[in-house]
């Protein structure tokens, strides 16, 4: 059995650590997940806004006990767990702290990337 020494073009490219992607073509639409990568791609400093506002509908939430922030999903560990094993105060507070880290890890990517500039 003779042995080849050629390589297609997408296994060499592969060797070297380059990743062929498919084209597409001129009058296919691009998907919005594409055009959301490309636009955080290009101004990184945006992407901040969005823990941040995540943090604050998940505070706003919180404080007037929205039921989607308490119901349970089947997971084993979850706010409503919580609210049955420690109280309601207590997922009240879990909630709150963990919105209070996503607006400070938004408020920081803002402030480490540009962000702010948009205002």
């Amino acid at each position: 059995m003779p042995s080849s020494t050629t390589a297609s073009p997408k296994a060499s490219a592969v060797a070297v650590g380059v990743e062929s992607t498919p084209t597409t073509s001129s009058t296919q639409k691009p998907e919005l997940i594409d055009e959301a990568k490309d636009y955080f791609q290009a101004n990184p400093g945006q992407f901040g806004w969005l823990p941040l506002v995540l943090g604050v509908v998940l505070l706003i939430g919180t404080f007037l006990k929205w039921g989607w922030v308490f119901e349970g999903g089947g997971g084993r560990l979850n706010l409503a767990w919580i609210a049955n094993t420690f109280g309601f105060r207590a997922a009240q507070v879990v909630s709150a702290l963990l919105a209070l880290a996503f607006v400070g890890v938004g408020v920081a990517m803002l402030t480490l990337y540009g962000g702010w500039n948009a205002l």
